[in-house]
């Protein structure tokens, strides 16, 4: 129909493809029959610039263009609370396997969210270079006990569960940026 989407997520089971418009309107399709499962507004919301289901798609976090983290009980198509994510709109997302925290990267500063009541249970700040910290990715391992981020320098950090710095490798991509970081059969992939 010609819409234009800012953000896209599938459910991990491929069941539910949720896009987000310019005006701040999520859609939940249901991806077997291509039709419009149920629409999640939030009217303080300028649109979003990603979204994040969570483990069985029953959670589902988006972030504002306004700064701010929604997360979304899928199953009762209702708004379980806001957290602030940062001071830049555009943000990077992801779950712990588990579904039991939720990561936000919002131009290096980086927080680990409790889903059961949203409360900050960790924050990181990446290392800048020249004043600038351009985080372009985060993810959590298969087994949830390490989560990367990583930064447009090539560098990847990496931190345990609590959110503690565990080390820090340089991808030595000279003059590439890091576009994408997640976990493969056997190890990282930085691209």
């Amino acid at each position: 129909d010609g819409a234009s989407f800012d953000a896209v997520a599938f459910s991990q089971n491929g069941d539910l493809l949720a896009t987000a418009d310019a005006g701040g309107v999520i859609r939940l399709w249901d991806a077997a029959d291509r039709a419009v499962a149920a629409t999640l507004a939030e009217p303080r919301s300028h649109g979003f610039s990603t979204l994040a289901f969570g483990e069985g798609g029953t959670l589902l976090a988006a972030a504002g263009l306004n700064n701010e983290i929604y997360l979304w009980n899928v199953p009762d198509r209702r708004l379980i609370g806001t957290v602030r994510g940062g001071k830049n709109e555009s943000a990077f997302l992801a779950f712990s396997p588990d579904g039991n925290t939720l990561a936000a990267s919002f131009a290096g500063v980086n927080s680990l969210w409790d889903t059961a009541d949203l409360k900050l249970v960790a924050s990181f700040t990446a290392p800048s270079k020249d004043g600038l910290s351009l985080d372009t990715n985060v993810a959590f391992s298969p087994d949830g006990r390490l989560l990367v981020i990583s930064v447009v320098d090539g560098d990847v950090y990496a931190l345990n569960a609590s959110g503690h710095e565990i080390g820090t490798v340089s991808a030595e991509l000279t003059g590439q940026d890091v576009v994408s970081t997640a976990f493969v059969v056997g190890g990282l992939v930085a691209a």
